[in-house]
């Protein structure tokens, strides 16, 4: 299912790996407000299977999980997944 898997990062360096078929900024407008904290959108990721993306970057990051869809990043981690290191996920060849 063709979507986005979305970044969203907060002050103490909890991240939010997500996904959404929707536009992400509608997902997080909906999302954001439920959190006792301020969040800010990080980084997306274009998906032909946004869920089988989120699964994999998961997957990827899975020494880093806090809880569920919660990871604990670095800053300089934001930075490479900013950078495209991650922009490989949910595409088809």
């Amino acid at each position: 299912m063709k979507g986005f898997v979305y970044f969203l990062s907060t002050a103490t360096a909890l991240c939010k790996i997500g996904r959404t078929v929707r536009r992400p900024s509608a997902r997080i407008a909906e999302y954001a407000p439920k959190l006792p904290f301020e969040t800010t959108l990080a980084h997306v990721i274009p998906c032909d299977d946004c869920t089988a993306a989120e699964r994999e970057v998961h997957s990827v990051l899975e020494a880093q999980r806090v809880r569920g869809e919660w990871f604990q990043l670095k800053p300089s981690d934001i930075e490479e997944i900013q950078e495209g290191i991650l922009d490989f996920v949910g595409q088809q060849d």
